[in-house]
């Protein structure tokens, strides 16, 4: 039986409430979903001070529209400009788009399709998604595929970083590490939940990461202003390095940058290899149990 994604209604949920009624006014859209909520919980007490429980969620929505145009990036600014009782990580994308990825087994679309928790509908009825079961060995050879053209990518513009840094153009350095990031970002969501992105802002795939990862921050820490500051300069230097005249990196930001990415690179290596070691237990687990059918019906034949 499928598990289906729910939960019990907070005070953040009821702000939530209140933006889909926003969302709502502004894209029209035909549906929103929830497939992930994920609490963040921070405790405290002492002599000095009353013990203290603050939690906050951070919402993971897919919006489907009746277009097909991409405007998830408009979405999300949106978004993060009218909700302030959490976080949200929106993906938008239209009907067709949807129902197409599904007929083809896309593991993402059929799952969220199948098991999210349905937040509003245009005709005000729910429709459930009904998808064919998704095969453990085509989960494995498709999280393997993109694996291997995501990853080598990734370890390539790394190679080519050092080699713009030995040089001393360290505006280039960071753009090329921008891409480091964002590739292996790409490669590690797609092998976990199977959803392709076009997102560029890293902090948006990292906060993508959450719906999958415990503690998708550890992988390149934020929490000191300095750490703030350089994850900042890496984000901003997609655009900057290409279009601003004034942006200027150090030779000193370029190699903390460097060493900060190349550590990013290992541990994401070290997840995608152990999720799909995971998605390979289960293939050849379905394969023994197709040859052990075959192996009967064989048998069943022989003997008429």
């Amino acid at each position: 039986m499928k598990k289906h994604f729910s939960f019990v209604c907070s005070d953040q949920d009821k702000a939530l409430q209140i933006l889909i009624k926003a969302l709502v006014e502004k894209y029209k859209p035909e549906r929103i979903l929830c497939f992930g909520r994920v609490r963040s919980s921070n405790q405290s007490s002492s002599c000095f001070l009353a013990s203290c429980d603050q939690s906050t969620y951070h919402y993971f929505l897919l919006m489907i529209t009746s277009e097909s145009t991409r405007i998830e990036h408009q979405v999300q600014d949106f978004v993060n400009y009218h909700f302030t009782a959490g976080k949200i990580t929106i993906l938008s994308h239209g009907r067709e788009t949807i129902h197409e990825a599904v007929l083809k087994n896309s593991r993402f679309f059929s799952t969220v399709s199948s098991q999210g928790c349905l937040l509003y509908a245009s005709d005000g009825l729910f429709h459930p998604t009904i998808a064919p079961e998704l095969n453990p060995i085509q989960t494995f050879e498709k999280a393997k595929k993109h694996y291997e053209h995501r990853f080598p990518m990734a370890k390539g513009f790394l190679n080519a970083a050092m080699e713009t840094w030995d040089s001393g153009h360290y505006n280039v350095a960071i753009f090329i590490l921008h891409q480091v990031m964002e590739q292996s970002l790409a490669a590690l969501i797609r092998v976990y939940i199977a959803y392709r992105t076009d997102i560029h802002h890293l902090g948006r795939l990292l906060d993508l990461c959450r719906c999958f990862l415990t503690e998708p921050d550890a992988l390149f820490p934020r929490n000191t202003k300095e750490e703030q500051r350089l994850f900042m300069l890496l984000n901003n230097s997609y655009s900057a390095a290409r279009y601003k005249d004034s942006f200027d990196v150090s030779g000193q930001d370029a190699t903390l940058l460097y060493e900060k990415v190349g550590v990013f690179l290992e541990s994401v290596e070290h997840l995608c290899k152990n999720q799909l070691a995971a998605f390979e237990k289960e293939a050849k687990e379905q394969k023994s149990i197709l040859e052990e059918t075959n192996s009967l019906l064989e048998m069943e034949v022989c003997h008429g």
